[in-house]
């Protein structure tokens, strides 16, 4: 049995992951259901139009991160949103899955087909 090589460089490694996820997260977005933005699963939830806006000039801002008073790193918010973008669509995207099932809209697969598909 042979052992996989991996890339050494860490964009060889991480782009693969997202072209895909980013190419599943296009197909759920497509799917959106036009007239249903301020449809929200429960009141205390974010409506369907919060999951695909963003404010620019919050991105722009910093974002503190703490333990009690104790600062464990603040940077723009964009920059974070980048260090964290697969785990965060990948998250965001099954979400949103939810609530297109909730709402009756066909859920498109991620990982091959889904039980809509």
């Amino acid at each position: 049995m042979s052992v996989p090589v991996l890339p050494t460089r860490l964009a060889d490694l991480l782009c693969p992951d997202l072209v895909v996820e980013a190419a599943g997260t296009r197909r759920m977005l497509e799917r959106y259901p036009d007239g249903q933005g301020d449809w929200r699963p429960h009141p205390k939830s974010r409506t369907l139009t919060a999951f695909g806006t963003l404010d620019e000039a919050r991105l722009m801002g910093n974002w503190t991160l703490r333990r009690g008073p104790q600062v464990l790193v603040t940077a723009p918010r964009l920059v974070l949103m980048r260090r964290t973008v697969v785990s965060h669509l990948i998250h965001r995207r099954a979400q949103l899955g939810t609530y297109y099932r909730a709402l009756g809209v066909s859920v498109p697969g991620t990982f091959g087909p889904s039980a809509d598909e």
